[in-house]
């Protein structure tokens, strides 16, 4: 079942914005050809927040299978309408429904900033069960202090969105408890007026 909180309140704020996000957001995640890079072979990857499908298009026009899952049906609708080769599921990302080791990659795009920090422990495990071995998980956060809060959506700013902030040695450690090794990290600023104004936080991460 899924869970009734924060992060459902964030998913049917992105159902509002979905049209939005589309236009606004159009091309894939940065550095994501460095992930490519560590997936092994061609092998299946899990986009989860895949949001409107941007990266999960990306990632299958380069010969990867991929399947993406989000909580807002209003971004899987538009997905699956412009995409409709690929697998688009209405899951919450902490709970994806598939069998361990079916991946050699996942994919998490500003996906864990919505869900609660009580959570992450749980989910980045699951992940690493839903990994093969030698299999690389990607992880792009609001990165900063680490605190959690609610703020103005800057394209509904009548509504509040649920913020997950991470600073870099509490992501590590969440990371390595769940078992993972951090192989790097890397950190951008924010494009002004586009994105939420906190760092930008990247990481890989492979399963030990």
């Amino acid at each position: 079942m899924m869970k009734k909180d924060q992060s459902s309140h964030t998913a049917s704020v992105y159902d509002k914005i979905a049209r939005v996000y589309q236009d606004t957001f159009d091309e894939p995640t940065d550095f994501i050809e460095e992930f490519i890079e560590m997936v092994p072979g061609n092998g299946a990857i899990l986009d989860v927040g895949c949001g409107v499908g941007t990266d999960s298009v990306f990632l299958h026009d380069k010969g990867f299978h991929v399947i993406g899952i989000d909580l807002s049906s209003g971004m899987i609708e538009i997905a699956r309408n412009r995409h409709p080769k690929i697998e688009f599921r209405i899951e919450d990302l902490r709970e994806p429904k598939f069998p361990d080791c079916s991946f050699e990659g996942i994919i998490g795009s500003f996906s864990l900033i919505h869900i609660p920090k009580e959570d992450v422990p749980a989910t980045l495990s699951k992940y690493n069960k839903l990994l093969k071995e030698n299999s690389v998980l990607f992880l792009v956060l609001q990165g900063g202090p680490s605190e959690e809060l609610f703020v103005d959506e800057p394209y509904k700013p009548e509504e509040k969105t649920f913020l997950n902030i991470f600073s870099e040695a509490e992501i590590k450690k969440e990371l390595e408890k769940a078992g993972f090794a951090v192989v790097k990290m890397k950190d951008r600023p924010p494009e002004q007026g586009k994105e939420f104004n906190y760092q930008k936080l990247f990481v890989w991460a492979k399963k030990k």
